[in-house]
């Protein structure tokens, strides 16, 4: 009884408040929408103003003006098509794809007329569209851009029964895509007769205009002490999917109801002051408001309106001298105090255009000119003989213009350093050009003056606005955004449109709510019914957002939110717009009571209407202190703004072009059309949840300055970007802007004369871009990228596009994820015959669109791609069977789509699965061709030191000569064995290339050593140690080349020793390379997931759950069309922020928030007896949910509810227990995910295994937690998609595990992620992986252990057979090292030889072995002895035959003598003294010599350049006793660690007579003591070294140090004699 009674009382309500709405109002919304549309700056708009005027002024305002600002629109000059009867059939073009409008070329599209009803994928089954002018109906989804996809030229939506907004027909891509409207019936276009479409679109300047009225407050000042303010806002422009056809009603019916709220403030004025704003060229980036707010701008100098008037006088003063000089007899030479210079550069640029552009005709004529000659020689045939006279004629005209505008240039060059007055004689062809560019200037001027009187009327304007708002506060900015699907109204806070600040918070508003929530209060407390619904306003809603059901929500008032200004609207709940931006937005179609209701109890909120109360008019919000606000809102707003400074200049960003035949942009191109990207869109695939008859973009264009204005915008200039285009007379792009201007738009654009092209993608797999995923466009000529500055290309929104540079003839399109575009042949695949590598001509460059299946296209040339290259490896003997089935399959497919009865859809599915199965052969291909690449750089490597080793050891040449001339003998006969047995060679374009570039790094690594050495020497001789004896050591390079050279003489004189162990070691390599030679086998790999479910199929989903593309139903249905393929969309909270959909009673009251949405197809349900059980009844317009939620709603089954503006009915509630229990066959919960929570895990997927591209995505598995039944409502997978639900899953069922399981694998070879599918004994996921590895660590452990212990054995022996040799070595003087190194070199020989020897004995046996083959004699196992495995292989072998000779080597120096630095150690220090006996002992004799060695040695140590000490007090000592010494002061290296010390060097008598020994003494001074120790065994070790260097010099040498220590004893003691008789 209560809910029926309840029912009631709202459904008298709802009468009472639509009730008819006044005539002012209703004439309103006819006058307003009467126009078929209302584009800013059209006449349409401006008769719509001037009535909105008209109606203002008849209110009083205390103010009223306008705001005229400058801006840019589309004119439609005309668009027909013209049928094959005659007729001729008026379109309407589309909205255009970024800034670029549906233009064909001059003479037209023609092409068939092709009917395909609503778009499906079943309207294309019938007839090819390829190169057919396609008719759909308006609410076709995708299927105009499937239309495109599959070679359409055109596209033409017929009108529908009832036009939906959730329908875009445009891309966000700056592409030339032809589609148009025909508001008439299909029937009127035959189907199958031919037609021509003409289309003609410019962009012109336009003059925007905002309109304001004032109405003053009774008493407006409060808490701010300012007077305050409050907005209320309306757009007055409207635009749509068809611009000319967009009557906006809805739009109109809010600026109806906004002249009406001023009606009423006039009448009933609040306490603040109220002021009406209708803004104009809101669809475009909300470019209205934003000038509006931007004429309050007082933070930034550059900006404020001051700055601005200084500009516009500067350039007004400017434009009157300029007048003068144009206005005097002789313009040339007029002087002028300031603006001569000026005048004379224009005169020079307008010269400079001319010259360029006959330039450019003799170049172009050159150029034709030579094509002919490659093509013919010198010998033209005669046909063209009529052509090369056109050009020498055409040529004769050409240049002589070219001289005489060059000599114009001349003399305005003389001109610039004179000062005028002076006359100055032309030739009439000169002074003609002179008058032409006099009056291009003059024809500048007066344009440019044009702009400056509508400079100054926007001037005035913002003058107005500054003197009426800048001392006042801006309490509120109030939008309107009212509609009919409810009765109910409520605050909505927030904005998703670019110009919304991220500063701008929803948590912000919290006070502002709770006037308006007072305000009902108020009202409900003295019985006044209200339609507001206050769970807007008392936080019951976590975000008011959702009550916006509208795909976007976008509104005038975001730009006030840069400046701090609190902004929000007020806007009719569970409002979806269905008609926005649509021709069927009118007013029929608009329940104008219902929406005239909201819009009286609003003025009622606002304002104190009728006879109110004076209690209840100080609580409306007009009038209610709590609005009263300190700004809580941080300002993030950034301009950039030309200005004309004091020196005549132009400042600020401009567009520059380039002169034909020039390659600098300097010349400022006017009128230039800039798209000012807000924003930047990652969508790969098709988007089709866009903002209706909004860009989300701003539209400027240039003045004559080339100049043009940038702002408010918010602060994140890292996500804008900039894209200009200038158009031709027919409104088809002639110049562009690059890539490397996109960033630079604040500072500057700079563009090239272009031609352009796009291509819409296949389908996808995924929805949004990852890194790398922009198709790469190529220079076909060169195969490389293209110049950025020169070229713009994007990747986005389903359509790869690019402009390329005029002179570029054609272009090839790459990206292993999107599309392949090389035209290596025929669209779809015939026979085909394998040569070269089919890289592809590319696509030529013209006017025309492109047109072409890029799914046949991309699969058939990559097929060839992989064909060419993997013939290459077939003919080289690399064999891999698992590849060849991948590649085959493929090729299958392929063969299958070119047959003549496959209807176009099955065909598309066909090339687009072999397009996604060609994709790892691809990669696997490259990967081997890269692999080979490497490998055979690290064989040439080896194979230097295998030549010197086989010189050495065969040859053994004596004479450095003979030695050269056999090393390049050998290394010559290895190379050339390479050459032609490594594959390598052949699938590199230049295969010398390698060879170079490897020999470029050998002479490289030649020349850093020589450079390194001369350092050292040139270090050495500034410090002047290059001629001393301490310095003649032998380096240790050249001991341990000596040592080599010793042990392969020793090699060579046992022949028949080395034979046999280097054939061992050759054999061992070549054996353990058949282990390592056998490649990876890829297939699909299985892994168990979960136990069988109730039924048969195969579960497709994101490892990671992300969006899936749309078009992946129709490709799997259409390469399977026996299998039933469902959808499941979710809408899902992706964020914290992300506020959930809103659900409520039919007249929104009760709202209740959902978080998620299950969209499923009862055809699903069908199929799943698990899923009848819990959705039984679910049909279209039913929504499933729990009893919980029903409560809250206050409904019950068969009731009707809002979801997101759809009225829906309420089907079976929902158990939330068998609900949330419920799983997909991969134990998945059936509920959509919460992704706003998420725990990581790792688990084996197709990137991990298969080094897969897109591993970036997939790398790691993330466990989504579900999304509780409470919070989800299930719907039909239809009903899901139309409120913005996305595609996650499908489910593909079969009849039984076996077709799972075949379609499973099928799927995993095309798919980056497993596939999970029933097989007979439990659900497996399906991946393509890795099913058979190379030989590893563990299969080649025992063959490298066995041939380790031959060569430990051999070497051993050795060690013993030698040792009377060791013996030898050791008296002669090697150390044990070099002993060592005897042994290592042997080895090195043996590694070396037996390394490479074994790889070319494997090479020359697979070859041996492919020869026998060929015969039928027997059958070679598919080995790869090419590779890097191979290489590693063989690296791994030396590797072992080096560490087996380590022992014998150690054995063998142990034999040796092993000298006295080998045993001694330094004692430890006592505290911080070290006393040692140096192992050195002197006779007394020689002691006198040695303190001057080490003296001079110690003073060549006095900086730290170089060195392992530093010294200083270096002087020589003698003890009482008459013992001679030396002391220093020392630091050590490294002498940051700040270790230093002081070195005392004494001669003692030994225990032999006439034998001394030497001490030494070092006492720390700093340094931390084990540094000390441990620096000094560096220090002692080189001190040992001056000891051996001592007894190597000549005796002349020490007689010479011992002459220089008497002579400094005879300093000393002044007694040179008694010195002479003690020595």
């Amino acid at each position: 009884m209560k809910r029926w009674t309840f029912i009631l009382a709202m459904w008298l309500t709802a009468a009472a408040w639509s009730a008819t709405p006044p005539p002012e109002f209703i004439s309103d919304c006819e006058r307003l929408s009467a126009e078929p549309h209302r584009l800013s700056g059209t006449p349409e708009y401006n008769r719509a103003a001037d009535y909105v005027m008209a109606r203002l002024q008849a209110l009083s305002p205390d103010t009223i003006f306008e705001q005229p600002f400058a801006t840019a629109q589309i004119e439609k000059q005309h668009a027909d098509l013209v049928l094959a009867d005659g007729r001729t059939l008026e379109l309407q073009p589309m909205r255009p794809n970024g800034i670029i409008p549906p233009v064909t070329p001059e003479g037209g599209v023609t092409g068939r007329v092709v009917h395909t009803g609503q778009g499906t994928a079943a309207d294309f089954e019938r007839e090819s569209v390829d190169g057919a002018l396609v008719v759909l109906d308006y609410n076709c989804g995708q299927g105009w851009l499937r239309a495109l996809r599959l070679g359409a030229k055109a596209v033409i939506f017929t009108k529908p029964s009832e036009a939906d907004a959730r329908h875009p027909h445009h891309v966000v891509s700056n592409v030339n895509l032809l589609r148009f409207y025909y508001d008439g019936p299909a029937a009127d276009i035959p189907a199958g007769t031919t037609a021509t479409l003409h289309s003609s679109i410019v962009w012109t300047p336009a003059v925007g205009r905002n309109l304001f009225a004032f109405f003053q407050g009774t008493d407006p000042v409060f808490a701010q002490s300012k007077e305050e303010v409050v907005i209320l806002a309306a757009n007055l422009d409207s635009y749509g999917e068809a611009p000319w056809l967009s009557p906006g009603a809805r739009g109109a019916a809010n600026a109806a109801a906004l002249l009406h709220l001023a009606d009423e403030v006039s009448r009933n004025r609040p306490r603040r002051h109220t002021l009406i704003a209708f803004f104009d060229q809101q669809a475009r980036g909300h470019l209205g408001s934003s000038y509006f707010y931007r004429a309050l701008e007082v933070d930034k100098p550059d900006v404020t309106l001051a700055k601005r008037e200084e500009s516009y006088a500067n350039e007004m003063a400017f434009i009157t001298e300029m007048r003068k000089i144009l206005a005097s007899p002789a313009p040339l030479t007029a002087r002028s105090k300031d603006a001569r210079r000026r005048f004379l550069d224009r005169l020079t640029d307008k010269a400079q255009q001319q010259a360029h552009i006959y330039k450019d005709k003799e170049f172009r004529l050159n150029d034709e000119l030579l094509n002919y000659r490659k093509m013919y020689g010198a010998q033209l045939p005669e046909s063209l003989q009529g052509r090369i006279e056109e050009i020498a004629a055409a040529k004769a005209e050409v240049i002589p213009v070219k001289q005489s505008w060059n000599e114009l240039q001349r003399v305005v060059g003389r001109q610039k350093r004179q000062s005028g007055g002076e006359p100055v004689a032309l030739s009439p062809e000169v002074q003609a050009n002179l008058e032409l560019i006099v009056a291009q200037v003059k024809d500048d001027i007066d344009a440019r003056a044009r702009e400056l009187e509508q400079e100054r009327a926007a001037l005035d304007a913002d003058a107005a606005i500054v003197k009426l708002l800048g001392e006042r506060w801006i309490a509120l900015h109030i939008s309107l955004l009212l509609g009919d699907t409810s009765e109910r109204w409520g605050l909505v806070i927030g904005g998703e449109s670019a110009m919304h600040s991220y500063q701008d918070n929803p948590g912000l508003y919290g006070k502002i709510q709770a006037v308006f929530l007072r305000t009902h209060q108020k009202r409900t407390e003295t019985g006044l019914a209200s339609l507001f619904l206050p769970e807007s306003a008392d936080q019951t809603l976590s975000q008011t957002r959702v009550l916006w059901a509208a795909p976007a929500l976008i509104h005038s008032g975001e730009p006030a939110g840069l400046f701090g200004i609190y902004n929000l609207c007020l806007g009719t709940v569970q409002e979806s717009a269905p008609h926005e931006g649509t021709p069927h937005d009118t007013l029929d179609r608009l329940s104008l009571p219902r929406l005239f209701s909201q819009v009286e109890d609003i003025a009622a909120f606002l304002f104190p209407v009728g006879d109110m109360s004076a209690e209840l008019a100080a609580e409306t919000v007009g009038s209610h202190p709590g609005l009263s606000l300190r700004r809580s809102i941080v300002t993030s707003k950034e301009y950039v703004l030309p200005s004309f400074d004091s020196d005549n200049s132009v400042k600020g960003p401009m567009v520059m072009g380039m002169l034909p035949g020039t390659s600098i942009p300097n010349t400022p191109m006017p009128g230039a059309i800039i798209q000012f990207r807000l924003i930047r869109n990652m969508s790969l695939a098709y988007e089709e949840s866009k903002p209706p008859a909004f860009d989300n973009f701003q539209v400027l264009q240039t003045n004559r300055n080339g100049s043009y204005a940038l702002g408010p915008v918010t602060n994140a200039w890292g996500a804008r970007g900039g894209f200009a285009a200038i158009f031709d007379a027919q409104g088809l792009p002639a110049e562009v802007s690059g890539n490397s201007s996109y960033t630079t738009i604040r500072w500057r654009l700079n563009t090239f004369r272009a031609n352009s092209g796009c291509v819409v993608l296949p389908s996808q797999q995924r929805t949004y871009k990852l890194p790398g995923d922009d198709v790469k466009v190529m220079s076909a000529r060169a195969n490389s990228d293209l110049d950025r500055t020169k070229s713009f290309t994007e990747t986005v929104d389903g359509v790869v596009c690019w402009y390329a540079e005029e002179r570029e003839k054609g272009v090839k399109l790459f990206s292993l994820r999107q599309m392949v575009g090389l035209n290596n042949g025929p669209e779809f695949l015939e026979e085909f015959e394998p040569g070269e590598e089919q890289i592809g001509e590319g696509f030529p460059m013209s006017d025309e669109p492109l047109t072409l299946n890029a799914a046949a296209r991309s699969a058939a040339d990559l097929w060839r791609l992989n064909e060419s290259r993997m013939e290459i490896l077939r003919a080289k003997g690399i064999l891999d069977s698992s590849l060849a089935e991948m590649h085959g399959r493929s090729e299958d497919i392929l063969l299958e789509a070119a047959q003549p009865d496959t209807s176009p859809m099955r065909r598309e599915a066909l090339a687009t699965t072999s397009f996604w199965a060609s994709r790892p052969v691809y990669q696997k291909v490259r990967a081997m061709l890269d692999d080979l690449v490497f490998a055979v750089l690290i064989l040439l490597g080896l194979s230097v030191p295998f030549a010197f080793a086989l010189e050495r050891v065969l040859i053994g040449a004596t004479t450095i000569y003979k030695q050269i001339y056999w090393f390049v003998v050998f290394f010559a006969a290895t190379f050339l064995i390479l050459y032609l047995s490594h594959p390598a060679f052949a699938i590199a374009n230049t295969p010398i290339i390698i060879f170079l570039g490897f020999a470029i790094v050998v002479m490289a690594v030649m020349v850093i050593f020589i450079i390194m050495r001369k350092f050292e020497y040139e270090l050495k001789a500034i410090q002047g140690m290059t001629t001393t004896v301490h310095v003649s050591d032998v380096s240790n390079v050249s001991t341990l080349m000596a040592a080599m050279q010793m042990g392969i003489s020793t090699m060579r004189r046992r022949p028949t020793r080395t034979a046999l162990t280097a054939i061992t070691i050759i054999l061992l390599t070549f054996t353990i390379l058949c282990f390592a030679s056998f490649g990876t086998q890829s297939g699909i790999v299985t892994i168990f997931a979960a136990p069988n479910p109730n039924y048969c199929g195969a579960f497709v989903h994101n490892v990671n759950w992300n969006p899936l593309s749309e078009d992946l139903q129709d490709i799997i249905r259409g390469r399977w069309p026996d299998l039933t393929v469902c959808r499941r969309l979710w809408v899902s909270p992706s964020s914290q922020d992300n506020p959930g959909l809103l659900m409520s009673r039919t007249d929104a009251s009760q709202p209740v928030t959902v978080r998620g949405i299950l969209g499923i197809e009862p055809q699903e349900i069908a199929n799943r007896p698990d899923l009848q059980e819990y959705f039984s009844g679910l049909e279209e317009d039913t929504v499933l949910i729990t009893e919980a939620v029903a409560e809250a709603l206050g409904v019950a089954a068969g009731d009707e509810v809002l979801l997101r503006g759809r009225r829906l009915r309420v089907g079976r509630l929902l158990d939330a227990v068998q609900v949330s229990a419920a799983k997909d066959m991969d134990m998945s919960s059936i509920l959509p995910a919460d992704f706003t929570e998420a725990t990581s895990s790792s688990q084996p997927t197709a990137a991990a295994l298969e080094g897969d591209d897109e591993a970036i995505e997939s790398m790691s598995q993330r466990n989504w937690a579900s999304l509780p039944v409470d919070q989800v409502a299930v719907v039909t997978a239809d009903t899901a998609k139309a409120i913005g639900g996305a595609l996650f899953a499908l489910t593909v069922y079969t009849v039984d595990s076996t077709a799972a399981v075949e379609t499973a694998e099928n799927l995993a070879r095309m798919l980056p992620f497993p596939i999970p599918a029933t097989g007979d004994n439990g659900v497996y996921r399906h991946l393509l992986g890795t099913v058979l590895k190379a030989s590893g660590a563990r299969d080649l452990f025992f063959p490298i252990v066995l041939g380790g212990l031959v060569i430990f054995g051999t070497m051993l022996g050795s060690v013993a057979d030698r040792q009377k040799e060791i013996y030898t070595f050791s008296a002669l003087g090697l150390a044990p090292r070099h002993v060592a190194t005897l042994f290592f070199a042997e080895s090195m020989v043996y590694a070396l030889i037996g390394g490479l020897g074994g790889y070319l004995l494997a090479q020359g046996t697979l070859k041996a072995l492919g020869a026998a083959a060929e015969y039928g004699l027997l059958r070679v196992p598919e080995m790869n002895m090419s590779s890097t495995n191979t290489i590693a292989t063989i690296l791994i072998v030396m590797a072992t035959v080096l560490l087996s000779s380590v022992y014998p080597a150690i054995k063998a120096s142990k034999s040796a003598n092993p000298g006295l630095m080998r045993t001694w150690r330094p004692p430890a220090p006592v505290g911080d003294l070290m006393d040692l006996v140096f192992p050195f002992t002197v006779s007394q004799y020689d002691i006198t010599g040695v303190v001057s060695f080490l003296k001079e040695h110690f003073g060549n140590h006095t900086d730290t350049g170089l060195g392992r000490f530093m010294t200083s007090d270096v002087k020589l000592v003698k003890e009482p006793n008459g013992d001679l010494g030396l002391d220093a002061r020392l630091a050590l290296a490294p002498f940051d660690l700040g270790v230093s010390q002081t070195f005392a060097l004494r001669s003692t008598p030994s225990e032999i007579p006439g034998i001394d020994e030497v001490r030494v003494l070092l006492h720390r001074l700093s340094g931390q003591p084990k540094d000390w120790q441990r620096l000094n065994k560096v220090f002692l070790d080189d001190l040992r070294q001056q000891f051996l260097i001592w007894r190597s010099i000549p005796p002349e040498t020490m007689e010479h140090y011992r002459q220089q220590t008497l002579e400094a004893l005879q300093i000393m003691n002044g007694n040179g004699e008694g010195t002479k008789r003690q020595a």
